[in-house]
């Protein structure tokens, strides 16, 4: 164990009682040490808080209640709390593909010298986790690669918790897809090292903010498209959103291929 990384786990909760003990659990049957879990609660009022009771004890698990000025706030809470040399976040309706991701993300620290590494996601049915709707198959890096619609997915994405202290947590201006202009501003400013690892983590419910409509994900590409002008990058308004919208229609249409083994 003295060699492996530690690795946090962040997971922002807000009235998630029907899938959060899924989100936990494939977090505790990781075999892998050492990592913690941080749970940040924004003050859930559907029973969120009875379920996550259940894992209080656990020396694992550390849970934060209170409000927060939304997703990103949060997010940012967690980043402040972590003792990680590795940090990732973990949606409260998301789950990781099976009990050997952190085992693989260790070994990618251990064995390149990296930023960063991210992976595939799978998109599935909301009621029904066993069924796949969509593919979110990622792909290696290189510059511009944003200005043309693509980003890692974000819950695959683990990174050395001190370029978040280095380089800046979310921004907060950014209500749909903070995710996007974090990545974008460590990636086409920063030029962080990261590495692609072609299997899929992480499964995501159909449903989260981003993606629950046609309306709300066109709101999410245009709030995406601001954040170049906030990192001083230029981009074509009308490539980047045909191609942000090319990929998200590819993801129906790509067959899902291995898992992290």
């Amino acid at each position: 164990m003295i060699n492996n990384t530690k690795i946090t786990i962040v997971t922002v909760v807000l009235n998630a009682a029907n899938t959060i003990e899924d989100t936990i659990c494939s977090v505790l049957t990781q075999k892998y040490l050492p990592y913690e879990y941080l749970i940040i609660d924004g003050g859930s009022i559907d029973g969120t808080h009875k379920i996550l009771e259940k894992y209080s004890s656990n020396s694992l698990i550390k849970i934060i209640r209170g409000k927060d000025k939304g997703l990103y706030d949060a997010m940012n809470k967690g980043i402040d709390l972590a003792r990680g040399e590795v940090i990732a976040f973990l949606n409260a309706d998301d789950t990781y593909i099976n009990d050997r991701v952190l085992l693989r993300i260790n070994n990618m620290f251990k064995t390149k010298n990296i930023d960063a590494c991210y992976s595939d996601l799978i998109y599935v049915n909301k009621k029904n986790v066993h069924k796949v709707v969509r593919y979110w198959k990622s792909s290696f890096y290189s510059p511009k690669m944003f200005h043309f619609g693509w980003m890692p997915p974000h819950p695959t994405f683990f990174c050395k918790l001190s370029l978040y202290h280095r380089f800046g947590h979310f921004n907060l201006k950014y209500k749909r897809h903070g995710d996007f202009e974090l990545m974008l501003r460590f990636f086409e400013v920063h030029k962080i090292n990261a590495r692609y690892l072609p299997y899929i983590l992480v499964k995501m419910r159909l449903g989260g903010i981003s993606n629950r409509s046609f309306f709300a994900s066109l709101f999410a590409n245009v709030e995406s498209y601001k954040a170049f002008r906030e990192n001083k990058l230029t981009v074509s308004f009308s490539i980047f959103m045909i191609f942000k919208a090319y990929a998200r229609l590819l993801q129906y249409f790509t067959k899902p291929k291995s898992s992290v083994r």
